[in-house]
């Protein structure tokens, strides 16, 4: 892996000088779009720590765009703080339970305010209401290719999203972030690139979307995603929380070397404009610090009083 990688970056890459952390958008053409380019080596001098490895996402915050003419024309276009999470675990439908799904939204609920639905509460109306009312849809599930015609589609409830069904949509949120297998992915297009899930949104107007390019390790994507609204709540740009919290996994101790591997981290890539996203955080900090602060002039009060009262006669 470790030498294809590199060979892969040298000749994607040959001659295009990178400053470290210098911000960079990717415009991936034709099968590059199954590409995340993260993950690549910088340099052949292998060593077999793998948390030591020269990744590209050490020198560099990357995002990614469909084209540039989208990425110009797709600004963010609300001023809302609404956040809606639709979390399917699929617990009593036959397919394989999500219980990575579960502790991502008791994760994210700890982090930011917003409507958090499950299960049987996400349909079609709550999808379309999440699209009129929401700076930020997040939604989890089982995503795949359906149909001979390879189909990008969500799992929902007791229902299924296609990606043709995305263009009827007349409202659509800046960032859409999906938490599943495979929403990047699709069907390769002569001249269009790969249509996928994540470009469904995007040619609704949405500015941006986080999605998995491969299947997703379920605990990784978890622990990524709740990093990742950490540094959104603390006023990193969208495209640059992500960048940070891919940053905070490879910084982590692990249980295995092999967990620092991009299959476990990189999956998930930036698509669109990367943008300032304010959002409600779940902790009231002004009122906490008023409560602290009311509790230092209680007690400050109380041991002058007794001072006065023990050097009274």
């Amino acid at each position: 892996f470790y030498l294809a990688s590199n060979q892969i970056y040298k000749t994607i890459l040959n001659g295009i000088e990178l400053k470290k952390n210098e911000s960079v958008i990717i415009v991936p053409d034709d099968v590059l779009g199954f590409i995340s380019f993260d993950g690549l080596i910088t340099d052949n001098n292998y060593k077999p720590n793998i948390a030591s490895w020269p990744f590209l996402i050490k020198n560099n915050s990357l995002t990614y765009a469909f084209s540039l003419k989208t990425l110009i024309a797709h600004e963010t276009k609300s001023s809302s703080k609404n956040f809606t999470g639709l979390f399917i675990a699929h617990q009593k439908n036959g397919l394989k339970p999500l219980q990575a799904v579960k502790d991502e939204a008791e994760a994210i609920k700890k982090i930011i305010k917003g409507d958090f639905l499950f299960d049987e509460k996400v349909n079609t109306a709550s999808i379309n209401k999440a699209f009129e009312d929401s700076q930020i849809l997040h939604i989890g599930t089982h995503a795949y290719l359906s149909g001979k015609n390879l189909e990008p589609t969500l799992d929902l409830d007791k229902e299924k999203l296609f990606l043709f069904e995305l263009s009827a949509k007349k409202q659509a949120p800046s960032l859409v972030v999906l938490s599943a297998c495979r929403t990047a992915d699709g069907l390769l297009a002569n001249g269009e690139g790969i249509i996928s899930l994540s470009r469904g949104f995007n040619a609704i107007g949405t500015s941006a979307t986080i999605a998995g390019l491969w299947n997703v390790n379920d605990v990784a994507a978890s622990v990524i995603i709740g990093d990742f609204y950490k540094h959104l709540v603390n006023h990193k740009s969208s495209g640059r929380a992500l960048h940070e919290a891919k940053i905070d996994w490879l910084n982590q101790a692990q249980n295995n070397n092999a967990f620092y591997l991009p299959y476990y981290w990189d999956n998930l890539i930036y698509m669109g404009t990367d943008q300032q996203i304010e959002l409600a955080s779940a902790t009231n900090w002004p009122l906490m610090l008023g409560i602290g602060v009311g509790l230092i002039l209680v007690i400050g009060l109380f041991f002058c009083l007794r001072r006065r009262y023990i050097i009274l006669p």
